[in-house]
Order: structure tokens, then sequence, then C-alpha cells
């Protein structure tokens, strides 16, 4: 998909672009908010924001949280992560720095790459869809969490190199969500499940991650993090030992 992006935009003399998944349904109107929005001088990138019940369970819990974040990170400046189901941006942002064609995530590189060049990149309750697909939740969500965190390594710098601190803070913040929290909360659990095999201590630094593995199990919001945290080390393993999504092959379902 990234190689298709910059056949298509080195082609084209636009001054923006617009992309939209086959299996996105949009809400009336977009065309003319996307025009609204663009201008802004300061927008580089703009995302819709997909639309989840809460009654998927984990998903609908972690995806809701994840927009209440992404929603108070663009009004603040910019946040990172995009929605590919429905996004534009200007076409700057594609000549100046094409798509990585050997990763995936274009919708975070599309983030990043706004961000490198100064502008904001953002997401808006306004333009919001529902994705229509069937496929499998799991693999999409570990392709996905893969190439959000090749992208954020890759960019790194911008934590020191971005214009604004509150670009520079949505970077930072972003690393250590999807890249470094996963490992420092299964290290956690890991460790205090240990400790309750081979004592009993009753040190107020012992309650804490005690507490974490209970709401992790016992409440919707905790068992959301436990599940996200478990599909990015898995996204994480499998890079290491050489499994990537460079190439995307939606299954029957999302092709249906």
């Amino acid at each position: 998909k990234s190689r298709a992006i910059n056949i298509a935009t080195s082609s084209s003399k636009s001054s923006h672009f617009i992309m939209m998944d086959a299996d996105s349904v949009v809400e009336p109107g977009w065309l003319v908010f996307f025009q609204r929005v663009f201008s802004d001088p300061e927008i580089g990138s703009v995302s819709g924001i997909e639309t989840i019940p809460l009654k998927e369970g984990w998903r609908g819990n972690y995806r809701t949280n994840s927009n209440r974040i992404r929603l108070m990170e663009s009004r603040l400046g910019s946040t990172i992560v995009l929605e590919g189901g429905l996004i534009a941006w200007k076409s700057e942002i594609t000549k100046s720095n094409p798509m990585v064609e050997e990763s995936n995530a274009d919708d975070s590189q599309l983030a990043l790459s706004s961000i490198r060049l100064g502008y904001r990149s953002i997401v808006h309750e306004e333009l919001s869809f529902s994705d229509s697909s069937t496929g499998n939740q799991i693999q999409r969500s570990i392709r996905r969490s893969q190439g959000l965190s090749r992208n954020l390594v890759r960019n790194r710098d911008l934590i020191f190199s971005a214009t604004g601190l509150q670009s520079r803070i949505a970077v930072f913040f972003s690393i250590t969500t999807y890249v470094i929290f996963p490992w420092s909360y299964y290290f956690c659990l890991i460790s205090s499940i240990f400790h309750w095999r081979n004592t009993v201590s009753e040190e107020m630094v012992f309650y804490a991650p005690s507490f974490m593995i209970i709401l992790s199990l016992l409440i919707p919001h905790g068992r959301s993090v436990l599940i996200g945290s478990t599909l990015s080390i898995i996204s994480h393993v499998q890079f290491l030992f050489g499994r990537r999504y460079d190439e995307w092959v939606p299954s029957r379902g999302e092709l249906s």
C-alpha cells in the first residue's frame, strides 16, 4: 500500500490528497469538512475517527480510550496516530517525505512526516466513520501495532527536533505508550506473580502491582490494556524474528 501511495502522489500535481478504505462507511459532509480543515495553514494531515461500539468488548474499550487521547492531543497540537480509513494530507507531505515502502502503517507515516515539516497532524470527531470489514481484528491489530512501533522508532529524533513543545511531547508519549509501556507492563505482571509464588510481602511497594493485576483481570478497561499490551509484544517479537508486515494482504473477510 505504501508503494501504491508513492506512485499515486508522485504522478499528481494536486495540492491535497484524500484516501479512504473501500470498507469505510463515512458520515455525509466529509468532503466539505476536509476543505474547511485545510483552510488552517498549520494543518498538514487530518483523519477521521473510527466509531467502535463499547459492546465490542476489549476492542471497544481500547479504541474508545485511544480516541479520547488522540482528540485531546489534536486540540493541544498534534497526534501521532491517525486513521487510514479516512485521511487527507497536503501533497507537500508525501513529496518531501515519500512513504517508506518496506513498512506499513501509512497513516502514522503521514502524521510523523507532517510533524517533521512543522505542520500539525490531527484527528477530528466530526469526521466519524465505521469499518464494515469482517476480517480478523486480532491480526489487523498486530499488523497496525508493528507498523506504528517501527515508524515511531524510526522517527524518534522528533522528540528533540519537532517544531513546538507539544509535538515533541506527543512523539515522546507515543513511543512510551506503544513501544516501552507494553514491555514494562508485562515485566511488572510477571515479577509480581513470581513474587506471589515465593513470598508474602506487606510492603506498600508490593500492593501497587498486585492491584494492577486485579484490575487487569476484573474490569473492562484493565482487560483492554492487558490485551493491547499482549498484541503489541507479539508484534514486536514477530519483527525481531523476521515476521514483517511490509505488504498488506487483506483476508477474504476484509475483501468481501
